[in-house]
């Protein structure tokens, strides 16, 4: 990796931590990162795989996931996910990939995601940068990172 896009990764993860308040001392939780007991900001986690993008659920629709609460649209989007979760729920727990691949864990902005090879990734934004951009960059670098840094979150926090 140029010394470039390394400097640009430690300044994401220092402006991430600075601004969001949420560093590498944030507790890891092995479920996904959330707001309020509620996963995605509330966000219903089919959605992010649609054209219209994230919308937000309803806590009538509602369904627990790996100890993470998850809110739907409708009581079909509802099933969906409880067919096959693991399709729909974030990589890394929720927390923002870009982060996670400097080793800083931030819950991120859950309107700032990807779909990437059918996964969900979810991205911080502050008034500096937004860490998508600084993801795609080099995503499979980040991603082989962040791959990384997750699995040895997991192995310590069983």
């Amino acid at each position: 990796m140029c010394a470039y896009r390394l400097l640009a990764l430690v300044f994401v993860g220092v402006a991430l931590a600075a601004v969001s308040g949420e560093t590498s001392a944030l507790e890891f939780n092995p479920r996904v990162c959330d707001t309020d007991g509620v996963s995605l900001s509330g966000f219903d986690p089919t959605t992010y795989f649609e054209a219209s993008g994230p919308q937000l659920g309803d806590s009538m629709f509602s369904a627990q996931h790996a100890g993470a609460t998850f809110y739907f649209v409708s009581r079909a989007n509802h099933e969906r996910f409880l067919a096959d979760p693991e399709r729909y729920v974030p990589r890394y727990s929720g927390y923002c990939a870009t982060a996670l691949a400097a080793g800083i864990l931030v819950c991120p902005d859950a309107t700032n995601f990807q779909i990437q090879d059918g996964h969900l990734y979810l991205f911080e934004v502050t008034a500096f940068t937004n860490a998508r951009v600084i993801w795609n960059q080099d995503a499979v670098s980040y991603k082989l990172k962040a791959d990384r840094r997750y699995a040895e979150l997991r192995a310590l926090n069983p």
